[in-house]
């Protein structure tokens, strides 16, 4: 078994962070970081931030005030090409596949950076490939044919071809069986163990805070908690609201 390394310094500083879809402002003042090896978990209930704080990390979305650095570097309000060059990787919620692509177009664009140099990305796509085994008999299959815990797995497999340093996951077990759930957290922790950091969003709060090392908790774009994922277990206060918001969306469906 492989031994996780030792968790580093922050690499991912977020300072101050405000983001406004138009002229309505969706986060505060958020400080957030990720140390090197880390897993954090990002918690609130649907609307509290989660997504927009990825997305303005990501590129996505402007960052109007405060700073985003990456291993020292300041890369607020920098092209989401750029960002991925500098190693950091989203995984979109839902079924983000491209799905009149094949299997193999959908790796391929994941490698984008190295599409210069066929010999590299035909070896990073093999590289990837070794942990998700399946895929290689399936290369020209569309990706729209696949079903929803086989396309996740493929999101996570053009993620991982890039080589980043981080990777940032938005709702893993959206509408997935808990065991195709548990076999995409076994995918995600060996890559733990290869050095990459992760931050995942997740609804399934006891599944997040089992398989993270910190978390943070967002309510209304705002931070109301931040530390180990053992102390945020004791806050039933704050676990509360994820719970009632989970149990009045199983209703309605």
């Amino acid at each position: 078994m492989t031994e996780r390394p030792p968790i580093g310094d922050p690499v991912l500083v977020c300072e101050g962070v405000d983001v406004f879809y138009g002229r309505v402002q969706t986060l505060y003042g958020v400080d957030f970081e990720v140390r090197k090896g880390e897993i954090v978990a990002l918690l609130g209930v649907n609307g509290a931030g989660k997504s927009t704080l990825l997305k303005a990390i990501s590129g996505i979305l402007p960052v109007p005030r405060g700073t985003v650095t990456y291993e020292g570097g300041d890369v607020t309000g920098m092209a989401s090409d750029e960002i991925v060059r500098r190693g950091i990787v989203q995984v979109p919620g839902g079924r983000g596949t491209f799905p009149g692509l094949t299997i193999e177009e959908n790796l391929r664009l994941g490698g984008y950076l190295f599409r210069r140099d066929r010999k590299r990305l035909r070896s990073e796509i093999d590289r990837v490939l070794e942990y998700f085994p399946w895929l290689r008999d399936r290369m020209g299959q569309h990706a729209g044919t696949l079903s929803g815990g086989q396309q996740q797995q493929l999101l996570l497999a053009r993620a991982f071809v890039s080589r980043p340093s981080m990777v940032m996951i938005d709702e893993l077990s959206l509408g997935l069986a808990p065991i195709v759930v548990e076999q995409l957290l076994d995918i995600v922790r060996e890559m733990n163990l290869q050095g990459v950091s992760i931050v995942i969003v997740e609804q399934h709060v006891d599944l997040a805070l089992e398989f993270a090392d910190r978390a943070y908790f967002l309510e209304k774009g705002e931070v109301r908690f931040q530390g180990p994922s053992a102390e945020l277990r004791e806050r039933g206060d704050l676990l509360r609201s994820v719970f009632l918001a989970a149990a009045e969306e199983a209703v309605l469906k």
